[in-house]
């Protein structure tokens, strides 16, 4: 049976187009929560990363300059840093998210704060999982797949379920199976949105500089074929789709408990009993 995955006594399991679905109306219940954490956590990174780019594009490869090392070595922290800040906002969207499919209030500072409690379970469990993806496509895409399917419920049973590093990718692995329409649905989101939200930022900014060349006399046209345009799209496309893709992931952990360990029965039973749906860490 098909449909939407709704906090309402008449839980079931839900198809691909019906967690998507879903999964925008979760952004709806919260939106610039959602969108605060997802700055925190693509917007450092993002400009990070090019950052050391343009600096390795500039200065090329100085080996016998110690400086150079000095200040690649600097640039390469920072991107680490970021990187783990990436990971705890990871787990914070997801704890948000988790929180709107249980109708409770979502705040940023509140979610964020949970997600840090786990900080350092989130950054190993993140890494091994972008590590065993990465290695598996560059050997073969099927590997690929199936670490990302294996892993990805792997930060929602670190935050919401305050599971351990192991115990967390054991679960990932056993709901992966149960999980899989919910997390096709977040791989598809993953994929798409954020390639629409480039294309549209860019369409959207060229059209922006040719009316402003007609309306502002000796306005700059050549800005957008600038390398910084890119990133600044990139980093905007995904602060706007990674909460979309984060909703779509907590809907499909909570299909495969659904699914795996009839969660539905229990939670229908709080509601009828008048409590607080035990969803959240």
């Amino acid at each position: 049976m098909t449909g939407t995955v709704e906090v309402k006594p008449s839980f079931r399991p839900a198809s691909p187009a019906a967690i998507a679905d879903s999964a925008f109306e979760l952004f709806r219940r919260a939106p610039l929560a959602l969108l605060l954490l997802s700055a925190l956590g693509n917007l450092p990174l993002i400009g990070a990363l090019a950052g050391l780019l343009a600096f390795v594009r500039i200065k090329g490869f100085s080996w016998g300059d110690p400086s150079y090392f000095v200040v690649l070595g600097l640039i390469s922290i920072a991107v680490g840093l970021c990187g783990w800040l990436r990971a705890i906002v990871t787990g914070a969207l997801l704890h948000a998210s988790v929180r709107a499919v249980a109708n409770e209030k979502v705040s940023a500072a509140g979610s964020l704060w949970v997600a840090l409690r786990f900080g350092a379970s989130l950054g190993v469990v993140c890494a091994l999982r972008l590590m065993t993806v990465v290695v598996g496509l560059a050997c073969c895409g099927i590997p690929g797949v199936a670490a990302y399917g294996a892993l990805a419920l792997a930060p929602a049973a670190v935050v919401v379920e305050e599971l351990s590093v192991s115990d967390a990718l054991l679960r990932s692995i056993k709901l992966g199976p149960r999980a899989a329409r919910g997390l096709f649905a977040s791989a598809l989101l993953g994929m798409i949105t954020p390639v629409v939200a480039f294309l549209e930022l860019l369409m959207f900014a060229q059209l922006a500089v040719m009316l402003l060349g007609l309306l502002v006399p000796g306005f700059p046209k050549d800005w957008l074929a600038r390398p910084e345009a890119a990133w600044v799209a990139l980093a905007l496309a995904k602060t706007f789709t990674d909460p979309f893709v984060s909703a779509a992931t907590a809907l499909a952990w909570l299909d495969g408990r659904i699914r795996a360990e009839g969660l539905d029965l229990e939670l229908r039973s709080q509601l009828l009993a008048g409590e607080k749906l035990g969803l959240t860490a």
